[in-house]
């Protein structure tokens, strides 16, 4: 089942580590099954691909759930981002800037290209299906189940709805801030000697 996300979230390194392993293992069960797919165009849909089939469907499934829970266990970030500007009078110095090491960072989107295989998986998948039951219709063989086959497309089509929603995360609001216009340090009114004056 696809995460349901109503904000941006972030996430350790290690989670950023573990969900970059899981999107390389979706890319290998997705060319395993592209081979197989391709397999079924050269030859008769057979008991040994459909166990295939069931296999690598059964992977990517585990594997979209590895990624849903981590997305879960992200840690929601503030929706909205704020710029604050203060001025500074020039009898005064300049707070030197706070930095914090923040350990997370923003869940980590796919490649375009991952995305793009997918999306080819998919379409190559239909294709197959389509073909399969045409050939089946014309041998009069009813009765044939093409389990395999049928639990990879549920599959893909769930990878396919998790990422177009993770993708879609509206990007939090971003709002800008201006102190003053007394000094931020001194708070006394600000003097701003002019430069062209020196």
């Amino acid at each position: 089942m696809p995460a349901k996300h109503k904000g941006r979230s972030s996430c350790t390194e290690q989670q950023r580590q573990q969900i970059m392993e899981t999107y390389d293992y979706l890319q290998e069960l997705h060319r395993e099954a592209d081979a197989v797919l391709r397999q079924m165009g050269r030859s008769t849909y057979t008991d040994k691909l459909d166990v295939l089939l069931l296999r690598i469907a059964d992977e990517i499934a585990g594997g979209l759930k590895f990624l849903v829970e981590i997305s879960r266990s992200a840690q929601e970030q503030v929706p909205r981002v704020v710029f604050e500007v203060s001025v500074v009078c020039s009898n005064c110095t300049a707070p030197s800037a706070e930095t914090r090491d923040n350990p997370e960072s923003a869940v980590p989107l796919p490649d375009p290209a991952f995305l793009a295989y997918l999306d080819r998986l998919f379409n190559s998948a239909n294709r197959s299906g389509r073909r399969l039951a045409r050939g089946i219709r014309h041998k009069n063989s009813p009765g044939v189940v093409f389990a395999g086959h049928k639990k990879l497309m549920a599959v893909l089509t769930k990878e396919r709805r998790h990422f177009r929603e993770t993708a879609a995360m509206p990007s939090p609001a971003i709002e800008f801030r201006v102190n003053g216009p007394d000094c931020s340090v001194c708070h006394q009114p600000a003097k701003i000697d002019d430069p062209m004056k020196n």
